[in-house]
């Protein structure tokens, strides 16, 4: 499914950040990124992402090469393959759970009702289904995270990225998250985690560990 060939990355051209990295992850695969801080890892993720393009190096997507591809298309390309979780959560607060939920279809061409169901759907998959009215204020971290995912969910992704996903949150709030990240990627869906924490790295069926930029093992 991703294919890295020959990854370099600087930041503003003079300072090395990923030195050579040559990576490939298959579809159904669960994959946890480790390694210390300024090592690359959330470079790599965004890389991956499709959040960061200034790069030198190929890096395929089923089989299409990211290089090629317009900012429109792009842009286009990670709404329609890659859902994405943060550590910050990085809900609106002036919106419910559900409109935070429906935000990655917009302009998409579905109409009200069925992004409401959608939405409920994926809020309803991680055990959020009766906060839809609640703002985010309303919630407790785990809880505002769940909605996070629910909200990568929402246009059921080939692919699930994670930045820290677990990074605020305590221990059984972090194993309840990963559970729920395991389980919602789709069956032939592939998750990628970055994470300091070896305990939820385990729970994976790779680890990669990025040493200065460069993966040692």
């Amino acid at each position: 499914m991703i294919k890295i060939e020959n990854l370099n990355f600087s930041y503003k051209k003079n300072v090395p950040v990923l030195k050579n990295i040559n990576l490939n992850i298959n579809a159904g695969e669960s994959v946890a990124i480790v390694g210390k801080s300024g090592s690359g890892k959330t470079t790599l993720l965004s890389i991956m992402a499709i959040l960061l393009d200034d790069y030198e190096g190929n890096y395929s997507f089923h089989d299409e090469s990211i290089n090629q591809l317009s900012n429109k298309e792009r842009v286009k390309f990670r709404g329609e393959n890659i859902g994405i979780v943060f550590q910050g959560f990085y809900l609106l607060p002036h919106l419910t759970v559900l409109q935070n939920v429906m935000l990655p279809l917009d302009g998409l061409q579905y109409s009200k009702e069925e992004k409401i169901n959608l939405a409920q759907e994926s809020l309803s998959a991680v055990g959020m289904g009766e906060f839809v009215e609640s703002y985010p204020d309303e919630v407790s971290g785990g809880q505002a995270q769940r909605v996070a995912i629910a909200r990568a969910l929402v246009r059921r992704p080939s692919i699930i990225m994670g930045d820290e996903p677990t990074g605020n949150l305590d221990e059984s709030n972090s194993d309840m998250i990963i559970k729920l990240l395991k389980k919602n990627t789709n069956k032939d869906g592939t998750l990628i985690v970055i994470t300091h924490d070896m305990s939820v790295a385990e729970q994976f069926d790779r680890v990669i560990r990025l040493n200065k930029g460069e993966i040692s093992s």
